[in-house]
């Protein structure tokens, strides 16, 4: 039977020597560029073969199922989510200007895609327009199939978060156990606090939601057992084995039979480990299936992955990207961020969770201002940089629009606002804001 530190080595690092590196996974809306309309599997499986075509990539599809990915010359990965968000993954890089210049590829192929396939891209947290029904569950795949069906039965907002919901999703490679578990309780304070940062999501289904990002919601009643905050991360001592503790307790969507994908019936993986499945005992390949199904907001792979931000407009990644990585990488930043926010409980944090997507930087942390708060971390990720990156230096610019938006209180969704008023479909419209 599989023990703890079994499933704790699945998080070993895998990259030696080591050196910092950052990946970055961007969801965006791709819709019609006459009707602005959701796109249908079929033309989106269009859209996946231009984009191979355009960036000599390779069309991948998984056995018996249609494709839903592109393998891209650099390293990177296109692919389709749920509701038909087109996801764009980074290779690692130990340079923010190879980062940036990534980007940059990925924003050239968009626009040859507009050109070429007549699209619009949208740019925002949440699908500020279309419902869970006009949008449907786009991509076809058994994996998302059994998730639609199983979130219904946990929650009211699963299904709007594979339909409507984008994000941006930043990696950071460790170098050994130590500074994982470093990174990984640290990331999960500043999570939220990055969320409001960058809240960019203040209409759904047409109307102005009232808050931020309407993502912050939907979250929470998407699946408590696997979303949210880690539950013990303020304990000094929280590592590897408390955050496998977590995941073992969640109920699986799936296992997986040969080639087919089984429903679990709600079965945990704990329970897996102790009476197997179907005259077969778990293993640790199981393990890694079942982790890919938990979206904590911070989640631990080879890596440790930060999954509270909104989608940004493109002019604003990089700042996500220098915010996290300054405070993150950096030991001097990280060890001075805990200093800052450690003091504050684990229940304070969880209620901070819940009133930042609606309040921003108007809200308060134990009687101090939220904005004061991310403008002293804005000012430890920009003195962080040059540390961890060697341009450094440069990367920290990125972080002027930010700390000006922060420093009049506002986050990107009050722009949003204050340019849009409640028009939801001039936002979708425009799919911009910068």
């Amino acid at each position: 039977m599989l023990t703890l530190q079994d499933l704790s080595g699945c998080f070993a690092p895998v990259m030696e020597p080591y050196h910092p590196r950052v990946g970055f996974e961007y969801e965006i809306l791709c819709l019609d560029g006459k009707t602005l309309l959701p796109l249908p599997y079929e033309r989106l499986r269009h859209v996946l073969q231009a984009s191979a075509d355009l960036a000599h990539g390779t069309l991948l599809a998984g056995s018996n199922e249609p494709p839903t990915k592109v393998s891209l010359p650099d390293d990177g990965l296109l692919s389709l989510e749920p509701g038909g968000q087109f996801e764009f993954s980074s290779a690692p890089h130990e340079t923010f200007h190879k980062a940036l210049e990534q980007l940059q590829h990925h924003l050239d192929l968009l626009e040859q895609l507009r050109q070429t396939q007549g699209l619009h891209f949208f740019f925002g947290g949440v699908n500020p327009v279309h419902t869970v029904d006009q949008i449907g569950l786009v991509t076809p795949t058994r994996r998302y199939r059994l998730m639609d069906q199983y979130f219904p039965t946990v929650g009211t907002m699963g299904q709007r978060m594979m339909r409507q919901t984008c994000s941006i999703q930043v990696s950071f490679d460790f170098k050994n156990q130590a500074q994982g578990q470093e990174l990984l309780r640290t990331a999960q304070y500043i999570a939220p606090l990055a969320a409001a940062l960058f809240a960019n999501a203040p209409y759904v289904d047409g109307k102005n939601s009232g808050y931020r990002s309407f993502r912050g919601p939907i979250w929470a009643d998407t699946d408590a057992a696997r979303s949210g905050m880690l539950p013990g991360f303020t304990r000094p001592d929280f590592g590897f084995q408390d955050y496998v503790r977590h995941v073992i307790q969640a109920p699986m969507f799936f296992v997986q039979q040969g080639q087919e994908l089984v429903p679990a019936g709600g079965m945990t993986f704990a329970h897996f480990m102790e009476h197997g499945f179907q005259g077969r005992q778990a293993t640790l390949t199981d393990f890694v299936l079942h982790n890919s199904t938990m979206f904590t907001d911070v989640r631990l792979k080879h890596t440790v992955e930060v999954r509270t931000v909104d989608c940004q407009d493109p002019a604003l990644l990089p700042a996500v990207l220098a915010f996290l990585c300054g405070i993150l990488f950096c030991e001097r930043s990280r060890l001075r961020s805990g200093h800052l926010l450690h003091r504050f409980t684990e229940q304070e944090f969880h209620e901070l969770a819940v009133r930042l997507p609606r309040e921003g930087l108007s809200g308060r942390l134990n009687g101090k201002s939220v904005r004061e708060v991310v403008l002293e971390l804005i000012d430890l990720a920009a003195q962080g940089l040059p540390r961890c990156f060697p341009d450094g230096t440069e990367a920290a610019e990125h972080l002027n629009p930010i700390r000006e938006l922060a420093q009049q209180g506002k986050t990107p969704a009050d722009v949003v606002l204050e340019r849009f008023g409640d028009d939801a479909a001039a936002w979708l419209a425009a799919g911009r804001t910068f």
